[in-house]
């Protein structure tokens, strides 16, 4: 039986917590992936909150919404939800599928 199916119906991970997270990126870095596989230049564009919001706001997301997504975009600018972990390679048993990787199943896989 494998490490993940283990997580959910065996003895010994009862009340444990596992953090799924891949590799730590900047946002630019995600950016300069994705315009990497697109063979596309993509510009990064960094705004402050108040911009964030207003530009959230055009898009017709609900006022109650706003607080929660700006303070996770803060926390992702300011490096508060990096993670060193590495449980989900230990669950899935393998390293966790590359960016690169991921982004081209994305684009070009159907």
């Amino acid at each position: 039986m494998s490490q993940h199916t283990n997580a959910i119906v065996a003895n010994g991970h009862e009340n444990k917590i596992y953090e799924l997270s891949g590799t730590n990126l900047t946002q630019q870095q995600f950016v300069d992936t994705l315009s990497e596989e697109l063979n596309k230049s993509i510009p990064f564009l960094e705004v402050d909150d108040t911009s964030y919001e207003e530009m959230l706001k055009a898009t017709g997301v609900p006022d109650s919404y706003l607080p929660m997504l700006i303070m996770t975009q803060k926390s992702i600018r300011e490096g508060g939800l990096e993670s060193k972990n590495t449980d989900l390679d230990f669950l899935l048993e393998r390293p966790a599928t590359s960016l690169n990787q991921a982004l081209f199943n994305l684009l070009y896989l159907k």
